[in-house]
Formats: C-alpha cells, sequence, structure tokens
C-alpha cells in the first residue's frame, strides 16, 4: 500500500510540474509554446534527411518515409485544428489510423514477398546443386569411360590396377590378367575402313567386358585395338579357360573379315599372367609379362590365349 501510495504521489507531483499544453480541449497552446511548431520542423527534417541524404534508397526507406509522412501530416491536422473533437482533430485520428493500417500491411506484404524471394532462392539453390553433382558424376563418368567404346579407359585401368597390387601382404587371393589384341585389325580398317573399324571395337569391347563382369573382373581399353581384364581371385588355368570362353564369344559374333590370315572373321589373340597370393609385382611388371605372352600367342599363329605365372 505504501507503494502504491507514493507512486501515486509521485505520479501527481509529475503532472502538476509538466507545462499545460491544452485547457478545455484547446490546443493552441501547442503554438503558442512553440512546442507543436518545433515538432513539426524536427519531423519535416527528418523526413528530408531521409530522402535527400540516404542515396540507396530500400524498401524500409519508402515506408519508413510514408510513416514519417503521416506523422508530420497528423501533426499538421492537429496544428491546423486547435481544438479537440473538431474537424481537423478527427481527420488528423483518421489519417493516423489509416496511414498506420496501410504501413503495416505493406511490411506484411513485403515481409511475405521476402519469404517467398527466399522459399524461390532456396529452392534454387537446391536444384542448382543437384545440377552440379549430376555433372560432377558425369564429368568422372568421362574421364574414366573411353570415348569410342563406353568402357573404362586406361587412366580407370591404372587406377584399379594399382590399388590391386598396393598391398600384396593383404591379397590373399590370386591376381590375373589378361591383355587382348583384335588380330589383322589394321587390315580391316584398311579394308572396310575406319568407320567400320569402330563399330569392331565396339562391339569386341561390350563383349570383353560383358565377360569380365559374369566372372566379378574388371576390363578396360588399353589404346587402339587392345584390351586388358583384371580378374581378382582366378588362377593361371582359370583364367585360360575364362580366356577361350571369351576366344569364343568374339567368334560368335561373326563378324567378316577377309583380309584376316587366321579365320574369315574377326578373332582375337590373349596373352595372360597370374600371380600368387601374397605375391609382389608392380603394375609395370604384371603388363610386361602378359604381353610377353601375347607376343607369344600372336606368333604362334594368333586367335589363341597364353597364360602363364607362377600360380596354378
Amino acid at each position: 500500500m505504501f507503494l502504491v501510495f507514493f507512486s501515486y504521489k509521485a505520479s501527481m507531483l509529475a503532472v502538476q510540474r509538466l507545462p499545460g499544453l491544452f485547457y478545455n480541449n484547446d490546443l493552441w497552446q501547442l503554438k503558442n509554446s512553440m512546442i507543436g511548431p518545433i515538432l513539426w520542423a524536427l519531423n519535416m527534417y527528418a523526413l528530408l534527411v531521409l530522402r535527400v541524404r540516404v542515396k540507396r534508397q530500400s524498401v524500409l526507406h519508402l515506408w519508413l518515409s510514408v510513416a514519417m509522412l503521416a506523422l508530420l501530416m497528423e501533426v499538421t491536422l492537429e496544428l491546423w485544428a486547435g481544438m479537440r473533437f473538431t474537424l481537423g482533430w478527427y481527420v488528423a485520428k483518421i489519417n493516423s489510423l489509416i496511414s498506420a493500417t496501410i504501413v503495416l500491411c505493406a511490411i506484411v506484404n513485403e515481409v511475405n514477398r521476402l519469404f517467398i524471394r527466399l522459399s524461390e532462392q532456396h529452392r534454387q539453390l537446391i536444384e542448382s546443386e543437384e545440377q552440379l553433382e549430376v555433372a560432377n558424376e558425369q564429368l568422372l563418368r568421362l574421364t574414366n569411360l573411353d570415348g569410342l567404346t563406353e568402357i573404362p579407359n586406361r587412366r580407370r585401368l591404372d587406377e584399379i590396377l594399382d590399388r590391386e597390387l598396393q598391398t600384396p601382404e593383404e591379397r590373399s587371393n590370386a591376381l590375373s590378367l589378361l591383355m587382348i589384341d583384335i588380330d589383322y585389325f589394321k587390315d580391316y580398317n584398311d579394308y572396310y575402313g575406319h568407320q567400320a573399324g569402330d563399330q569392331v571395337l565396339k562391339k569386341v569391347a561390350q563383349t570383353i567386358y560383358a565377360a569380365a563382369k559374369r566372372e566379378r573382373g574388371f576390363a578396360a581399353r588399353y589404346g587402339g585395338e587392345e584390351f586388358v581384364v583384371i580378374l581378382a581371385g582366378h588362377h593361371a588355368q582359370q583364367t585360360l579357360e575364362l580366356a577361350e570362353r571369351l576366344r569364343g564369344e568374339v567368334a560368335a559374333l561373326a563378324i567378316e573379315h577377309h583380309r584376316s590370315k587366321v579365320d574369315n572373321c574377326v578373332t582375337i589373340s590373349m596373352g595372360g599372367y597370374s600371380l600368387c597370393p601374397h605375391e609382389p609385382m608392380t603394375s609395370e611388371e604384371l603388363i610386361r609379362h602378359a604381353d610377353d605372352c601375347l607376343y607369344q600367342a600372336k606368333a604362334a599363329g594368333r586367335n589363341r590365349a597364353i597364360v602363364k605365372g607362377g600360380c596354378s
């Protein structure tokens, strides 16, 4: 109770000390005391500063200018009316209500537009990220695939082979590599043309790739008309059996080759080498061993496979 009484006395004392601005609804005291004109001048100065000094006008500055203009009009009407509850006084109050409502609606509308714009930008950002991911996948696919045959290229072959041979102590299974060459392919190109030769490369490459995939192996184009197959867990005899099946599948394509000296259709020669589990060897050495076997198969008459290795 003491606090309430003290607060009441303090407020009454403050009211008595404040200057009176209007009596009996008379607002002319605002003019005579110069408080009204000073308020009007301050509002006008603030509005001019906002419109003239601020160079980059944003939406926020625009609606702030509208609010200050409405306040200036209200002060003007209040001073012009002279008394409360007159026409000018009511117009000032209505103007204040309408302007406040308009500014509030405008701000809500602007916030809604900003939210929609932000949502759209977020959606576009997600779509851009998805497109970038797809583009990266396509780029990675293009860098790892041969453009003509659409099977893995030499770059991808080197990565896979280096990974398989990097830690021989952890390799508990045999590892075999087949080098494959299309017989008399240069003669085929000279006789049938390079476009027909490209079609042969595609068909043979897809046949080799499918055969390697069935054995859970890896096939790639080594260069020109040469291909490589990596077979994990295959000993020399198993690799030779796969090579013979693959030779039969290529022959079954029945691609005409009148310039071949071994058959009237396209054939392949193969050389392979098989590594025992934990046997250390570099990729260059393994390829050289398989290439030596391929050379022997060609020297022996082509259209055949020779596979060697320390693990049978």
